[in-house]
């Protein structure tokens, strides 16, 4: 069976470096998430362009899940709300998108 794919896009918010940004992203927030219970894999992108007149977030982290219902789990809720990331960055995020994509069999 597909897994369903969670694509969370963001701006890094003002007051973090990128460097602070991608090393929390990286070492705090993505451990985080795949301690949850049908989170199966992450990777993370940075825009390399846009063909057209969209104003995307810069940052786009894909997550692959057993089903959208992952996302809204006590497990992942308590994983967001977890460590460096959660203290340091997460109440200064400002531009998010979060897309819940279900496979085509």
């Amino acid at each position: 069976m597909s897994k369903t794919l969670l694509m969370i896009m963001m701006e890094k918010p003002d007051g973090v470096s990128e460097e602070e940004f991608n090393r929390l992203y990286n070492e705090s927030h993505i451990p985080a998430l795949l301690s949850v219970p049908g989170v199966h894999g992450a990777k993370r992108y940075r825009l390399n362009g846009v063909d057209g007149d969209l104003d995307v977030p810069t940052y786009l982290a894909l997550y692959e899940v057993d089903s959208a219902e992952t996302r809204s789990s006590e497990a992942w809720q308590t994983a967001i709300r977890t460590g460096e990331w959660a203290d340091k960055v997460r109440p200064l995020l400002g531009k998010r998108l979060a897309i819940t994509l279900d496979p085509i069999d």
